[in-house]
This record gives C-alpha cells, structure tokens and sequence, in this order.
C-alpha cells in the first residue's frame, strides 16, 4: 500500500517510540526482580539474624516470636539444641532445668543469671560432643557421674559455670567410671571431665563439692593443647582437685616412644586456679599428674600460678605407677604451694605435710621434672622426691618448711 514519506516518518518514530517503551519497561522490570531479589536476601538475612538467637524459659511456649525471655519458644535447653543450627546461640533464662544437656552442635549455650541444670537421675548433666561448642554461665549439678564431660572434641569451652555436687555415684557399681580400685575411688569423671579434648579451655568456674575437681584423661583419645585457667577448685573431697591422668596402656609404644596421635596427655597447661580443700577424705592431691597403667603417658604439661593449699596428699603431685611410663617434661612453676599432704602418702613413704612430692615406684622411671620458682611455706617437706626421678629445681621459696628438699632412695 502507497503512503507518503509522512507516513513512513510517522510510522517510523512511531516504533522507536514503542521500541524505547518496551526497553524502559524491561529495564524497570529488570529493576524491580533486583530490587525484589534484593528484598527477599535481605529478609532472608533479616531471619537468619533473628533465628541466630534462640530463647529457653520455664515459661515458654511455642507460638512466642522468641525474641527475649518474656517472649521465649523453647521450654527446655534440649528443644532449642534440636532446633539450633551451627553458630547459633541460645540464652537460657532463669530457672531450675531438670534434663541431661547434650551439645551435639558446634554452638553456644549461656545462662542468664545462672540458671540451673539439675542432672538428678543421669550419669552427666552436660555432655559435650561436637566441636567448637561453649557451655557458660550455668550452676550444674547432682549428676551421677560428670557435671560436665566433653570427649572427642576440639575448640570447646567451658566457661563461668558453677559445678557442684556432682559425681554422686563415686564407689557405685552402676557406673563404671566410679568404681574404686583397691581402696582408692573411681576417677568417676569428677566436676568436669575431658576426655580426647583438644585445643580447648575450661575457664572461670567454680567446681564445689564434688567426689573431684577436674579430670583431664585420654580414655576416647589424646588430650592436649588444653587450657585450665581461672577456676576456683574447692571441697571435693574424696578425690583430687584437679587430675591430670593417663588412662591408656597405649601412650607409649614398646620401643618406649609416645604415641601422640592415639594417647596421652600432654602440651596442656594448668593456671592461675585457686585449689583448696580436696582430697580429704579420699586420697586426692590438689594438682595431681599421673598415668595409671604400664604404656601411660603424661608429659610436657605445665602446672603455673596456682593457689594449692589443705590437700589430703601433696600440693603437685606427679606420680608414675608403672614400668614403661612417659613422665617427662612436666613443669611446676611460680605456684603458691601451703600446707599439703594432711592425709598423709603411705604409697609414697611420705606422712608428713608436703609442698610438691615427685616419685617414681618403677625402676624404669621416666620422670623428669622442673621444679622452679615457686612458694612453698607451712610444710614439713617443701620438695619431697625420690632418686629414681630427675628433678630439676631453682628459685624456688620456703617459709615454716622444715626439710626443703627431701630426697629418698
């Protein structure tokens, strides 16, 4: 059909026009789905945040938006575990909390005015054991065994607890941590435990009246590169305050060799806590390091900065047990070391008080020590060691010590 050149021009803007429409429509649709995309990544965002905290109270109920403790959804810390995912954290709020614990997620889990978790009727009333988990701000208590016991982890902490009254079932034949061995009680996993632990720190508590302190052991694997900092270890009577233990008979290799990658505890270091009062009952040590069995090994660990005082054996005492035990390069440095050893060490040949007590009972002793210094006052030994051990020791400082190395063949 014949139109004119009008036409054609006409026809002509006419479809730039509709073409500059239809791009100015697609670029403000390409605007809006980004805008929209944007939108929903950051509501996305927005409930990742809000989801990041997860609230626990007594009071709680379901439908709540949880978003404080007025408002939390879970009623138990075993709800908000299941529904946690890493990274999270879940603030527990006031209140008594009758379940056993268990972090099975690498998050946090802190108590807001100290909560209670009451682990009457089960053998721990935490259990840690997934990695890079933080339990803090809690008081723990009447378990059976452990208040506290992590196994097989890393980068754990364990932090500004109050741990008391657990490990109730020292001597029961229910538990078989408990159980006593010729007339000495059970390592029964005590206030805390770690157990295959690695690179983690346990610090600031206050562990009270339970049968021991804390226990560092390698039962599920080596334990090392562990910090114990900071915590009051008070009245535990029957055992020792803190323990660090070798229970493997496959630490050390038959060419005398340790064996780091499968036992053993080691490379960890033991400071600035104030230890009072434990052992009195039992036969318990303030710091105690030792290894059980023939094949044991505890070695390279460093015991500095503490308070020890009124122990039922020696302050720091380090012991081998048995033929082919590694010992070595433990250091007991710069403690404040009082009256110790109120019981009296009959297997050692030592009833009198004791600063720091180093002995061997194989002739195959491994156990080299350095003692260096320290303050050690109110006791009739200062250092009590026997020859088949290496000691080296300086700088140490007695006060109303009557004997201040008292070595024994």
């Amino acid at each position: 059909m014949w139109r004119s050149r009008n036409a054609d021009k006409q026809v002509k803007e006419k479809g730039i026009g509709v073409r500059r429409r239809l791009q100015a429509f697609t670029i403000g649709a390409t605007v809006a789905a980004m805008l929209m995309a944007s939108f929903i990544a950051t509501a996305q965002v927005s409930a990742t945040t809000i989801q990041s905290v997860l609230y626990v109270s007594p009071a709680a109920t379901s439908e709540s938006v949880d978003v404080s403790c007025l408002t939390a959804r879970y009623h138990t810390i075993s709800a908000a575990i299941e529904a946690a995912r890493s990274g999270d954290t879940i603030l527990v709020c006031p209140g008594t909390y009758r379940e056993e614990v268990r972090l099975t997620k690498s998050i946090t889990v802190r108590g807001l005015d100290q909560p209670v978790i009451d682990g009457s009727g089960f053998d721990s009333a935490v259990v840690m054991t997934a990695s890079h988990a933080t339990i803090a701000g809690f008081t723990i208590d009447k378990a059976f065994g452990e208040g506290v016991l992590a196994t097989s982890v890393r980068h754990i902490t364990i932090e500004d607890n109050f741990v008391e009254d657990n490990d109730r079932g020292a001597g029961s034949p229910r538990y078989k941590e408990c159980m006593a061995y010729q007339g000495v009680p059970g390592d029964c996993g005590e206030g805390i435990h770690l157990s295959g632990v690695v690179d983690s720190k346990v610090l600031d508590n206050e562990v009270r009246a339970n049968s021991g302190g804390i226990l560092i052991s390698d039962e599920r694997g080596p334990t090392h590169g562990d910090l114990v900092k900071g915590n009051i270890v008070i009245d535990n009577t029957a055992d020792c305050g803190i323990t660090v233990a070798s229970h493997r008979t496959d630490a050390v290799n038959a060419r005398d060799v340790t064996r780091p990658r499968t036992a053993g505890v080691f490379s960890n270091t033991i400071t600035d806590n104030t230890v009072a009062d434990n052992g009195t009952t039992g036969e318990g040590a303030g710091i105690l390091l030792a290894a059980e069995y023939r094949g044991g090994a505890v070695y390279g660990n460093v015991v500095s900065r503490n308070t020890v005082i009124d122990s039922g054996l020696a302050g720091v005492t380090i012991n081998e047990n048995a033929m082919d035990q590694d010992l070595s390069g433990n250091v007991v440095e710069d403690n404040i070391v009082g009256a110790n050893n109120l019981g009296g060490d009959k297997s050692a040949g030592d009833v009198v008080t004791t600063g720091v007590l180093v002995f061997a009972h194989s002739r195959s002793a491994r156990v080299h020590v350095r003692v260096t210094g320290n303050v050690i006052s109110d006791d009739t030994y200062g250092i009590f060691v026997l020859t088949r051990v290496t000691l080296t020791q300086s700088g140490n400082t007695f006060y109303d010590v009557r004997v201040r190395s008292h070595v024994e063949s």
